[in-house]
């Protein structure tokens, strides 16, 4: 009898134009959470997650005490308000699944949509919401005055009608423990396979024909420890019910051009260990362009063949029209008019921090930061009226009222 070595990844985290007129944004939305995590599967060649209500609930009882307590992290301690489990499987037995789950989590995200995008970038969480073996999941949503967070909870329906009934196989031949609240249960290996074969396409691969983010920072554990700004990761997954696969090269272009300042990561070279020997990824040290288009090759040898993958993809702009700067620009900008300002890093750790402002003839400027070296800004004044922004590593923008 085998105990089952299910890796749970526990993961906690957490996005040119030229000139410097405003470009048009090309964020795109969707009605629900569930129909964009689905298209984004489907899009990858996966299975669609159904909603499951115990999972709801698992997902809102952490998000509180996220919330409650400051603490961005899939554990919760004894005794802390809100607390109803250890990790995300025991807060799903307390709510009533009896199966394990995998959990994603997201802090003081702008909305919804940028925290499901803030997630696909951080690549150990990107392997969650594209997990070839899971088929429901539960979001949760708290706030509560400036504080707020997201939490999904993915499972498997089989496991969990195998669970709920609380009866081991029978038999002879191989047997696996350790997916089911009851952690006695007792489950043929061959029944688990059947279980959890949800997805017969052979690959994933991320980012795909969904526009994705252009940069990533900030996940716990962090993939890229000697950087803190880079662009998204680039992913491909193999089925493990297919051969094993062995990476020959992994290659990003844009207009043909193949990027260089990159770093690969596979099973061997992760510093955190967590990713398996189907998964790959590659790092861009220099952020993507926004919305922008990038082409990926990734060369293996499989079952004794030679293969290649090839597919393009692009890259997102931010959700309103917007500067990409460096410093020492002059920006033109409409009274009560949202802008987002990029400031392009010069490596990747040239993070942006903090900033300072100082403005004349016009209302305190409204100014937030939805991501990693970015600003949003609207402003209301008299005409001419001018913001200066410094920002912590280097960079001052100046933005002018134009009317």
């Amino acid at each position: 009898m085998l105990k089952l070595a299910l890796r749970l990844r526990l993961l906690g985290l957490g996005a040119i134009c030229a000139l410097f007129a405003a470009c048009e944004n090309g964020f795109s939305f969707y009605d629900d959470p569930l129909s964009y995590i689905n298209n984004v599967r489907a899009k990858s060649g996966l299975n669609q997650f159904s909603q499951n209500e115990i999972l709801n609930i698992s997902a809102l009882n952490h998000a509180k005490y996220v919330v409650a307590n400051e603490a961005m992290s899939h554990d919760e301690t004894p005794g802390k308000p809100n607390f109803t489990g250890e990790n995300p499987s025991k807060r799903a037995f307390y709510a009533g699944y009896n199966a394990v789950v995998r959990e994603n989590l997201s802090y003081n995200s702008s909305d919804l949509k940028s925290a499901i995008d803030g997630l696909l970038s951080a690549i150990y969480h990107r392997f969650a919401f594209l997990d070839f073996a899971s088929d429901e999941i539960g979001i949760g949503y708290f706030e509560h005055g400036k504080k707020s967070s997201y939490v999904f909870e993915m499972g498997n329906s089989r496991l969990n009608a195998f669970c709920s009934r609380n009866l081991n196989d029978e038999g002879s031949g191989k047997f696996l423990l350790g997916m089911c609240k009851n952690e006695t249960l007792r489950m043929r290996e061959d029944k688990f396979k059947g279980a959890t074969a949800l997805n017969s396409h052979p690959y994933v691969y991320y980012p795909n024909d969904e526009p994705a983010l252009a940069f990533f920072s900030n996940e716990i554990p962090d993939p890229m420890p000697g950087c803190k700004i880079t662009a998204n990761p680039v992913s491909v997954e193999f089925n493990a019910e297919e051969p094993p696969v062995t990476m020959k090269s992994f290659k990003i272009y844009e207009g043909g051009r193949e990027l260089q300042n990159v770093k690969i990561l596979d099973k061997n070279s992760d510093p955190n260990a967590i990713l398996s020997d189907r998964q790959f990824v590659l790092f861009s040290r220099e952020v993507f362009k926004f919305d922008a288009k990038y082409g990926a090759e990734f060369n293996y040898e499989q079952g004794g063949k030679q293969k290649t993958l090839r597919w393009e993809f692009i890259t997102q702009a931010p959700k309103f029209r917007y500067f990409v700067v460096q410093g020492g620009e002059n920006l033109s900008v409409k009274n009560g008019a949202f802008y987002d300002i990029f400031v392009a890093p010069k490596d990747c750790n040239d993070l942006m921090k903090s900033y300072k402002t100082s403005y004349s003839l016009m209302d305190k400027p409204e100014i937030s930061s939805p991501a990693a070296n970015m600003l949003r800004v609207k402003l209301n004044g008299a005409k001419g009226a001018k913001l200066e922004i410094s920002t912590d590593n280097g960079a001052v923008i100046n933005l002018y009222l134009s009317d």
